[in-house]
């Protein structure tokens, strides 16, 4: 059986997993935090109730399912498998508010070109 170096203590263990068994539950632990760090900064920062019951709305969710299969899932900017509508103008400003269901103000982007437009989980430049 193939062996490698883990990364944190140096030990021998068999590829498959990226730390050792020993080192296994800490980096795990460390994952579950990050991710619930940055969702807790990303769902305060920007979201309010009118806006989190707009996207949960039937109406806005038939428009997004029309407006993907209507423009055949495909990025806008990228080319790639569109999952994402996003609003050109955003609907926290009142022009956006209210072209929120306007077609014209949608664009179909992938997630990662959809985090990108709105600078999310993009990497510290801290040093």
């Amino acid at each position: 059986m193939l062996s490698k170096p883990c990364p944190k203590c140096g030990r021998l263990y068999p590829y498959g997993k990226p730390y050792c068994p020993e080192c296994m539950p800490k980096y795990e632990a460390d994952k579950l935090r990050y991710k619930a760090e940055n969702m807790k900064r990303y769902d305060a920062k920007r979201r309010n109730e009118r806006e989190t019951k707009f996207y949960k709305s039937k109406r806005w969710q038939k428009l997004a399912d029309a407006t993907l299969r209507a423009r055949g899932y495909k990025c806008e900017r990228c080319g790639e498998y569109a999952t994402q509508v996003h609003h050109k103008v955003e609907i926290q400003t009142d022009e956006g508010w209210h072209r929120r269901f306007d077609p014209s103000n949608l664009e179909l982007l992938c997630l990662k070109c959809h985090n990108a437009e709105h600078g999310r989980f993009q990497k510290s430049s801290r040093g």
